[in-house]
């Protein structure tokens, strides 16, 4: 189980620019409800990179455990701070994972998540 520090620092690895939801987390080290899915979601789109990038990459095993690891501390960070309950969902054409909220987000006020991508 991956600390708030180890957290942080790989989410400063890891990120997609300043726009992102990890980026905002490496900066201000504070876990917000709202954005869920969207730490979920930038995390898949580095494990599955081969249907997001014109020019894929293998990942390590080192790089493969430090996402899975960063995964893991989100989803237990949404278990325990909130009553949100996320579903990886499977793209009906594409076949790539994405997370869903399927409950519990109604009550956080400015929740963001993803339409089902496309």
């Amino acid at each position: 189980m991956l600390t708030k520090a180890k957290a942080q620092e790989l989410s400063a690895s890891w990120h997609s620019g300043e726009w992102s939801a990890l980026y905002h987390y490496s900066i201000q080290g504070d876990f917000q409800p709202q954005k869920s899915v969207r730490y979920l979601w930038e995390i898949l789109q580095k494990l599955q990179n081969q249907y997001f990038l014109a020019c894929p990459y293998s990942l390590s095993n080192e790089q493969q455990s430090q996402l899975k690891s960063l995964q893991e501390f989100f989803e237990n960070e949404i278990r325990s701070c909130t009553y949100i309950n996320i579903e990886y969902k499977k793209h009906p054409i594409y076949g790539y994972q994405y997370p869903d909220a399927v409950s519990g987000a109604g009550d956080i006020v400015g929740f963001e998540t993803v339409k089902e991508p496309v």
